[in-house]
């Protein structure tokens, strides 16, 4: 009788242990991720077309998906001529041309009286510049954000139309 009872007794623990841990755990995946990314070059040569400039910059950048604000910040140097407008582009792979869809340096010029926070005094010799912009879900989507088609481009006066120099913004 008492080996039944232990043969009984267990059965019933290894059962309770079975079913117990096929409970769901709390998923990774469920919670929202930060993605951050450092020492991504901004070249002439990532423009479309390419550029001959021998600017350079880097870019880091970082998203929440629990805020949706996605914060950058970038530095250049060696410019041709002055910054007439930095902006997000999107959504666009590397190597092709986008459309705007977000001015980050709306009515920039080179004027120190002119000049908002966070902008050099004088751009095209070198300068950083940084801020934070929401994924709205509208003109600026997380899906791709995370998938790589949106890119930062500084526009000059040499290069008012394709940008001096550019950077795809990534997280791999």
């Amino acid at each position: 009788m008492k080996l039944f009872q232990l043969t009984a007794f267990s059965l019933l623990l290894l059962g309770t242990t079975i079913f117990s841990s096929c409970e769901k755990d709390d998923d990774a995946s469920d919670k929202p991720k930060e993605h951050v990314k450092g020492d991504i070059a901004l070249t002439g040569a990532q423009s479309v077309p390419a550029t001959t400039s021998p600017a350079t910059g880097t870019l880091w950048v970082s998203y929440s998906e629990k805020t949706h604000m996605l914060d950058y910040e970038f530095n250049w140097a060696g410019l041709r001529d002055t910054i007439v407008g930095i902006s997000i582009h999107g959504p666009a792979p590397m190597s092709f041309a986008s459309a705007t869809v977000k001015q980050l340096l709306p009515g920039f010029t080179n004027s120190a009286a002119n000049l908002k926070p966070n902008q050099a005094a004088y751009p095209y010799l070198g300068g950083s510049y940084k801020g934070s912009v929401l994924i709205d879900g509208a003109n600026l989507k997380q899906e791709e954000l995370l998938n790589m088609l949106y890119y930062i481009s500084i526009r000059t006066k040499a290069f008012p139309t394709t940008g001096e120099i550019r950077a795809q913004i990534r997280f791999r």
